[in-house]
């Protein structure tokens, strides 16, 4: 095998299965196990085609780094969070809506000011920080 660390190669499309794939530290793909740098020596590589990045002696990665998918993943937390305000915010309200509906007039009801409080705290925490890492 070359002297090549298959983590610099980046994200490349393996000539056997033809599938766009992180090599593992072995230089195969996770997908059909085939080491990669030793088919592309095999198949011929179009230098016109995206494979053209899979010889040995220039391995160019795509544009592609840890940082971005640090920021991807970054995002998808907040999306999630933003999501779980919402639902606290809904649910706060539709029991405090649902009790003050069906109390007797003069009677006692609840109002959910903590989940619908601490739902929009988490939904807008949650939507500055989606922003900040989304992906354009």
């Amino acid at each position: 095998m070359s002297n090549i660390n298959p983590r610099i190669m980046g994200i490349v499309t393996c000539p056997h299965c033809e599938m766009r794939v992180l090599p593992k530290v072995d230089g195969t793909c996770p997908s059909c196990q085939v080491n990669i740098q030793e088919e592309a020596k095999k198949v011929k590589v179009n230098p016109n085609e995206d494979t053209a990045h899979l010889s040995t002696s220039n391995p160019k990665p795509l544009d592609f780094s840890w940082a971005t998918l640090e920021k991807v993943i970054k995002a998808e937390k907040y999306s999630e969070r933003m999501m779980r305000g919402l639902i606290w915010t809904i649910v706060g309200i539709a029991i405090t809506t649902g009790t003050y509906f069906f109390a007797e007039p003069g009677d006692h009801f609840i109002i959910c000011w903590g989940a619908v409080l601490f739902g929009v705290i988490d939904f807008l925490v949650g939507l500055f920080g989606w922003l900040a890492n989304r992906q354009i």
